[in-house]
């Protein structure tokens, strides 16, 4: 038989295991809610996404004052007659250094027929004029840069995520909108559209 000391003990080894199980399944539970969230927060993001396209394209392009990176003060409104790629980036975003090299090669294939606005959202923090100039000295980036300081373009227009790349056409109107991906295969031919019409 058991003594008093073997219960006690063996209620103490009971009580820590409990515990332990507890602790175990309250964390599993807590990353399981997590993982839940951050789900629930990509589709919400999603859906914003998709309804922020629907709502844009098909409408005149808004009007954004931007400034060029020799320091001139650019209004979009101001290019006519050609189409146009505007594409919001920064040089931490590791989507837009997917698709910058992209956007790139169209720039050197079309740039005589298109003008491009390469938008980099400087907001003094994650992007500053330093690391801009850094990352487009490094990559060799040879497209026309404009900077978007504290966001004011970014925020006029509504920009969901980075990088988005409106398609616009030559009276302004936008055709089309890439948020977060866009494929050489599709830009170029959106753009073959547009120079044709």
């Amino acid at each position: 038989m058991m003594s008093k000391k073997h219960v006690v003990e063996a209620m103490f080894i009971l009580v820590i295991a409990s515990l332990f199980l507890a602790g175990f399944y309250y964390k599993n539970q807590e990353s399981h809610h997590q993982e839940e969230t951050k789900q629930e927060l990509l589709l919400k993001k999603e859906e914003e996404i998709k309804q922020y396209i629907s709502k844009t394209k098909n409408t005149t392009f808004k009007n954004a004052l931007l400034t060029s990176n020799e320091g001139a003060q650019v209004q979009l409104s101001e290019y006519k007659f050609r189409p146009k790629v505007v594409v919001f980036w920064a040089s931490w975003c590791p989507d837009c250094q997917k698709e910058l090299p992209i956007i790139q090669r169209l720039y050197d294939k079309y740039q005589d027929k298109v003008d491009f606005f390469m938008v980099d959202i400087v907001d003094g923090e994650r992007e500053t004029l330093e690391t801009s100039h850094q990352f487009l000295r490094d990559q060799g980036f040879t497209f026309p840069v404009y900077i978007d300081q504290d966001l004011q373009a970014f925020k006029f227009l509504d920009v969901k995520a980075i990088p988005t790349i409106f398609i616009v056409d030559k009276d302004g109107i936008v055709k089309e909108i890439y948020v977060e991906q866009g494929s050489e295969e599709m830009l170029s031919k959106d753009l073959k559209q547009l120079i044709n019409n």
